[in-house]
């Protein structure tokens, strides 16, 4: 028989075997949620993990709510047979009414497009699918527990015993004294209320904010970036010295390297970039998921040694919405010496952040380039043309492709182009010859033409068609990118502006305007239907 006195069996709220029968309702659900899961082919990834663990304090009210009922019957002095019956059917109504209204209040989360719909698609399902289990369970397996366990009530005594509260008893008995207390002095009680949602509120100022996690993966990728102009020979040997460094790592297991472009997609939140010879990207794994933080924070502080002439930027795979880095400022106009001037004083204003790291904009640093300015009556006497002119400047130095060579299924094209010793100076430009196709003159294109050095942009990026300069930065190891906005949103924005030129924020902060009305609509959405 089961000792009427609670206090006396070791359990702190309920009665030991109460708890215990409740308790076992949460390994049965969720067990049985993740063979649901592999049945309708669902992963156990980090949002459906999330969402096991949101639901694990749920999960367990039915069975409580039905192993109570039970309880409650036996004190009112139903046989147990009886009681197991009614405790069930009686709160039938209510407890599935509950579990289907907390399902609702998910559901609407499916209705967030984009990639963080896809990213958190299987949060709303999986709560759905451990609920519904655990309906099952608190119907079918609690009662019959019950039935076989607790064979009496909590507040049964015998004749002539002196009654003996246990915690939960006096728990309840302060709740009520309080509830009274406050119910008589409504106007302390809503100041109470109003405190600590204020309270709340200004608590919530000081917590860091990221708007999606990081994959945690058992993979980092580094970009390499040199300076404009660098031919692809020189990032190759920055790429090996990289990679050196990489092999004598224990903690990776294998790289990939890709000189002049960047990998093929292999995550979606990873955006490939434009080819480019001074550019070059490693793809590196590690031995486990736990171990990718630790690398990436030393590669960060290792790598300006190891390649002191490269930008080596060292990122984690992310969730969420691609972005080419978390904090992102982009300035749009017309005129791209202005959108330069002011992106440099917003890269001074990140670059003084101590949090920041990886500040760049994607315009790049100015090369040096030559002018060609042909003298157009000159060359149309002689039968020339600026395409002429360029056309012989392209393919001696550059390159052009006369034919292609198969490597089995892959083509490689075959250029030609001058000997090495005639395309190294300033002067071999200067001293091509172009041939006119109209009449035979064969021309220097110093005769032809002025040839000036000068300082270029080396990028020109649009968005939407106007030119745009993207600066942007990562936070250090242990900070947020909300952190970095916070610290430097007041400067930028004090900034004078010439006009037609603003200023307006992507990165982490973008996708956070542009998934959270989505958001909002989702919880507001069940309210549609009242």
């Amino acid at each position: 028989m089961l000792n009427p006195k609670p206090s006396k069996i070791g359990a702190v709220l309920l009665p030991l075997r109460v708890a215990v029968i409740a308790a076992v309702a949460i390994p049965v659900t969720i067990s049985t949620t993740i063979g649901v899961m592999n049945a309708a082919g669902m992963e156990l990834h980090q949002v459906s993990i999330a969402a096991l663990i949101v639901v694990l304090g749920i999960v367990v009210d039915d069975a409580i709510v039905i192993a109570d009922n039970y309880v409650e019957l036996l004190d009112h002095g139903v046989p147990r047979a009886d009681a197991a019956w009614r405790c069930a059917t009686e709160m039938f109504v209510p407890v599935l009414t509950a579990t289907l209204t907390i399902i609702a209040s998910f559901l609407p989360l499916l209705i967030i497009s984009g990639s963080a719909g896809e990213f958190i698609c299987a949060l709303p399902i999986t709560v759905a699918i451990a609920l519904s289990v655990s309906f099952i369970v608190a119907i079918m397996l609690t009662p019959l527990l019950c039935r076989f366990f607790i064979k009496q009530g909590l507040h049964e005594h015998h004749e002539g015993e002196k009654e003996n509260l246990s915690a939960l008893d006096r728990l309840q008995m302060v709740y009520n004294r309080a509830i009274v207390f406050l119910m008589r002095r409504k106007l302390l009680a809503g100041v109470l209320g109003v405190a600590a949602f204020a309270a709340g509120l200004l608590l919530f100022h000081y917590v860091p904010q990221q708007f999606f996690p990081s994959a945690e993966r058992n993979q980092c990728v580094i970009d390499v970036w040199l300076q404009p102009g660098t031919r692809i020979e020189g990032t190759d040997e920055v790429i090996r010295r990289i990679e050196q460094n990489l092999a004598s790592r224990p903690e990776v297991t294998q790289y990939s390297s890709f000189v002049g472009m960047s990998a093929p997609r292999f995550y979606y939140n990873v955006n490939p970039q434009q080819p480019d010879a001074a550019y070059g990207q490693i793809i590196v794994q590690t031995k486990s998921a736990k171990l990718t933080p630790a690398l990436v924070s030393r590669l960060r502080d290792e790598l300006p040694h190891v390649a002191p002439e490269a930008r080596s930027i060292v990122k984690e795979l992310q969730q969420g919405a691609s972005q080419e880095a978390p904090v992102e400022i982009r300035i749009s106009g017309d005129d791209v010496t202005q959108l330069k001037q002011i992106a440099r004083q917003v890269e001074d204003t990140l670059r003084a952040q101590p949090a920041a790291q990886f500040v760049r904009n994607d315009y790049l640093d100015d090369s040096c380039f030559v002018d060609v300015k042909v003298n157009e009556e000159l060359a149309n006497r002689a039968g020339l043309t600026n395409y002429n002119v360029s056309q012989v400047l392209a393919g001696g130095f550059d390159g052009v492709a006369v034919s292609t060579y198969w490597e089995g299924k892959r083509a490689v094209p075959i250029k030609l182009r001058l000997d090495p010793a005639h395309r190294q100076s300033f002067e071999d430009v200067a001293n091509a010859y172009v041939p006119s196709q109209i009449t035979p003159v064969r021309l220097p294109v110093n005769a032809l033409a002025t040839l000036e050095p000068q300082w270029q942009t080396s990028r020109i990026v649009r968005r939407n068609g106007v030119y745009t300069i993207t600066v942007s930065a990562f936070p250090k190891r242990g900070h947020y990118a909300s952190e970095l906005i916070d610290a430097t949103k007041a400067r930028i924005s004090a900034m004078p502006l010439p006009p037609g030129v603003r200023i307006y924020y992507g990165g982490e902060i973008f996708n956070q305007n542009e998934t959270f009305p989505q958001m909002v609509g989702a919880v507001h959405w069940p309210s549609v239907w009242r």
